[in-house]
């Protein structure tokens, strides 16, 4: 599977619309207003960094339900690497993340509704980097993730899982807990590297299920996070696709 398409196709941005952070200014708030005419209106928004960098980024909506994407370039095109409905407390969204140096594209939308928005950005430490451990196709593995009710989507545990190229896999994760949120990214995890597949709620409920197409042999990173903060158990599961008999694994 492919990285998602940011939904803002263009990276046109407006001079008052971009955001340069100075390295050495941390946690300083740099803010940008906006107004949404309708539902399917959508801004963007330009982000500067001169290294990598932590970023928490906030949308503050007056009267209407927002939404924050986060966005980089590849090959050309913008994708998606992050992105946010809720927030931790109310229908504001937070996203809490870590950007290579370079520009990096904000979209603010709306899921319902319209009205004018504050878009917050600070620049954090990058966190350390989370500790990877490995799965093997056909294995299940159990882990778990600590609550943290106060944040937004974060990214709570890695797995690496050797692909062979030409091969396609089926990434499933289940929780009674929370509700999970799949990624498979490249290495380069930690600096915004490419993402080749991302899944929310796509079986079972508020559980998660991807398939992705390996192009050659390498190591990709499975990423499991947690929407609501509530922490809990989980199992991962992979598994080489048979295009013969493609099948969910057992709940």
């Amino acid at each position: 599977m492919a990285s998602e398409p940011c939904s803002v196709g263009e990276a046109r941005v407006a001079a008052e619309r971009v955001i340069r952070l100075d390295p050495q200014a941390r946690d300083r708030v740099e803010g940008r207003r906006g107004a949404l005419a309708s539902s399917r209106e959508m801004l963007l928004f330009a982000i500067d960094t001169r290294a990598a960098t932590g970023l928490r980024i906030d949308v503050e909506g007056s009267g209407f339900d927002p939404a924050v994407e986060l966005c980089r370039q590849e090959g050309g095109r913008l994708v998606r690497v992050a992105e946010n409905l809720d927030g931790p407390r109310d229908l504001d969204p937070r996203l809490e993340t870590v950007v290579p140096a370079g520009r990096s594209f904000v979209v603010v939308r709306a899921e319902s509704g319209s009205g004018p928005f504050t878009l917050l950005v600070r620049q954090t430490e990058a966190p350390r980097p989370i500790p990877v451990r490995r799965i093997s196709v056909g294995q299940t593995v159990t882990g778990r993730l600590r609550p943290e009710p106060d944040r937004g989507v974060t990214v709570k545990d890695r797995w690496a899982l050797q692909v062979e190229g030409g091969a396609t896999y089926l990434v499933a994760a289940r929780s009674d807990s929370f509700d999970t949120i799949l990624w498979v990214r490249d290495q380069n995890a930690d600096a915004g590297g490419r993402t080749y597949g991302e899944n929310d709620d796509g079986w079972d409920g508020l559980n998660s299920i991807l398939l992705f197409s390996a192009r050659d042999s390498g190591t990709r990173i499975i990423e499991i996070g947690d929407n609501n903060g509530n922490g809990g158990e989980y199992r991962l599961t992979v598994r080489l696709l048979d295009p013969s008999l493609a099948s969910l694994p057992p709940r």
